[in-house]
């Protein structure tokens, strides 16, 4: 991923100083929000996320947010932090499960990292709209999902490769369902 930035548009100064000091704001909330749970110095938290973090430029964490995005991207220090959200059915159902493999894992992070570094990156009219897609994406992911596992689970007895083709349009919400799906993510 490190290798990515030779080819992407290079941040002018004043963004880099800016993203520099949100990663260090951000760092720094975190080191407090850990010292505050477990009564150690703030120094000291915040020391062990630098050691932890040393060197990284990206680190992949999972996290359960219930409801949530299926992912965020966040600067901690220097480090750009994906977290895949344990609850989405994208982390149980396609990063996580049955069929993922390393190389599908890996590929998936490099496909989040390259929107998340146009999260963190980009202008502030790019920033409020990812802040306002990534949760409609989130949504309609987990309505889709939740249709082909239903259609995926209701060919019973069909060998792999012989099952009816699934097209897109088939997971798109209809009249009350589209109303509903805008408004809740299981």
């Amino acid at each position: 991923m490190e290798q990515s930035a030779l080819v992407s548009t290079p941040l002018t100064t004043e963004r880099m100083e800016k993203q520099k000091e949100v990663g260090r704001e951000r760092l720094l909330k975190k080191a407090q929000s850990i010292a505050a749970e477990t009564g150690k110095p703030v120094e000291q938290v915040e020391r062990e996320i630098e050691a932890e973090l040393a060197g990284k430029c990206y680190k992949v964490n999972p996290r359960s947010v219930p409801g949530g995005t299926f992912f965020e991207v966040e600067q901690l220090g220097a480090t750009k932090v994906l977290w895949l959200n344990q609850a989405s059915r994208f982390f149980k159902d396609v990063y996580a499960g049955p069929q993922s493999s390393p190389s599908v894992r890996a590929a998936l992070e490099i496909l989040l990292f390259s929107i998340g570094d146009r999260m963190l990156e980009g202008s502030e009219a790019l920033k409020a709209m990812y802040a306002h897609e990534v949760p409609e994406w989130s949504k309609k992911m987990e309505f889709a999902l939740a249709h082909l596992a239903d259609a995926l689970a209701g060919s019973p007895g069909e060998e792999e490769g012989e099952m009816e083709e699934i097209t897109p349009d088939a997971f798109l919400p209809t009249g009350d369902e589209a109303t509903e799906s805008l408004t809740t993510v299981s």
